[in-house]
């Protein structure tokens, strides 16, 4: 970002742990230390978490203050630390800052925040560790779904580790809307910098052998274990994909080829979007709970994929696709077909036995024709389209006997449009 996109007299605040970042960008001189809180501060902050009140509860004033004392006015620790002694008895107050005396001054905050970490269960930890290496940032209904489908009372865990400061939900922005989730901003899973590098920590301790860690997220270090297939049981992502529920492949440009699924027998949703070297698909007949495929701008796929009939979105804009095949009408489930500036220009009669299918996209396609419904025929389906564009069809020549039901047809800019029909007079515009 230039300094053009700030007015005249800005003041910019750049904020590092690290001293030697801000000096190395000329900011010598001008650098403030953020000094902790104050002990009548900290008492306060660490109260509101610890007893919901501003000063601590008669008996407690003296554990109180030592661990104030022990978090050295860091706010992170205070919350954290107050929220893990909310409603604890005054025994276990006392057997945790015991633990805390022990520890070296340099090692207080970091060792409160880690004995916040081992009051969890088994699975809270497991929920933190996923959190901090690979879910910060990500939205939570997403998120959810997804630990649900690795832990029993997910939902709860994350609940927890709300309550206990360890994890925060705040409104952000990602990049899609998933079959899930829908809109641009919503309520996203955020942690702490120190915390995310506290579990990450933990993980490491694990082993030193890369593959006996339970997770992995340094990209190097996944290609390294990857490449030599050694030492994986430990890695809880490379097993079995049962509970996989969606695959975001979204602008690997390089990628020419998706290895076999057969694993992922709950898949719901396969987004491959503008892939552009993407030639071929696996088999995906197996793959029953398959809802969503996306394959819009993979402009090297030439072949009308093989899919069961249990999807409910197809989309394959820009792709190199020429042909829609007979085989379409198997997709009976089919409610959304997306072409909108593929290599189209055939399209099999047999589209029209789609009996679910509620909008059809074939704007800028080379179409020449476009299937004749007989109305007649015991055999249509097509009695749930609503929505059929075709603008931008440059050399689409003749619409007859258009579909009964359509509400909102679109042949704007077909300049060889010679001539258009209906089945009936229910159609209501164009």
């Amino acid at each position: 970002m230039g300094v053009q996109y700030f007015g005249s007299g800005s003041k910019t605040i750049i904020t590092s742990r690290d001293r030697q970042v801000l000096e190395s960008g000329g900011a010598d001189g001008t650098i403030h230390e953020v000094k902790g809180l104050n002990e009548i501060d900290s008492l306060q902050l660490f109260s509101t978490f610890a007893f919901k009140q501003l000063n601590p509860a008669v008996g407690f004033q003296d554990l109180s203050r030592r661990f104030v004392k022990y978090t050295q006015g860091n706010p992170l620790a205070l919350k954290v630390l107050g929220s893990d002694l909310n409603k604890r008895s005054k025994s276990y107050w006392e057997s945790k800052v015991e633990k805390l005396k022990d520890c070296p001054p340099e090692k207080k905050i970091s060792e409160a925040l880690k004995s916040s970490y081992d009051g969890l269960d088994l699975v809270e930890q497991n929920i933190f560790l996923d959190i901090a290496c690979f879910f910060k940032g990500e939205p939570m209904e997403r998120t959810k779904l997804i630990l649900s489908g690795c832990y029993k009372g997910a939902e709860c865990g994350i609940n927890k580790l709300v309550d206990k400061c360890l994890i925060n939900v705040s409104t952000s922005y990602w990049r899609y809307s998933t079959i899930w989730t829908s809109g641009i901003f919503g309520d996203a899973i955020s942690m702490h910098d120190t915390l995310e590098e506290m579990g990450k920590d933990i993980v490491c301790q694990e082993s030193k052998t890369l593959g006996k860690c339970s997770r992995l997220w340094n990209l190097k270090h996944v290609k390294e274990v990857l490449k030599y297939n050694k030492e994986t049981d430990r890695i809880q992502g490379i097993k079995d994909l049962v509970h996989l529920r969606e695959i975001d492949l979204f602008s690997c440009k390089n990628l020419k080829k998706i290895p076999n699924l057969l694993g992922a027998l709950n898949l719901e949703r396969l987004d491959c979007d503008n892939c552009e070297s993407l030639v071929e698909l696996p088999s995906l007949a197996h793959l029953t709970s398959v809802k969503i495929l996306r394959l819009g701008g993979c402009r090297s796929l030439k072949k009308f994929p093989e899919i069961p009939n249990n999807f409910d979105e197809l989309d394959l804009s820009e792709t190199g696709i020429k042909e829609v095949p007979d085989f379409i009408e198997h997709l009976d489930r089919l409610q959304w077909l997306t072409l909108t500036n593929s290599m189209v220009k055939d399209v099999s009669s047999n589209i029209s036995k789609l009996k679910s299918l509620k909008e059809l996209e074939l704007s800028g396609c080379p179409i020449v024709k476009f299937p004749t419904v007989d109305v007649r025929s015991p055999s249509l389906r097509f009695k749930s389209l609503r929505l059929m564009h075709m603008d931008r069809c440059k050399s689409l020549k003749l619409l007859s006997e258009l579909p009964p039901y359509l509400l909102d047809l679109n042949v704007h800019d077909c300049t060889s449009l010679e001539k258009v029909s209906f089945a009936d007079k229910k159609f209501i515009s164009v």
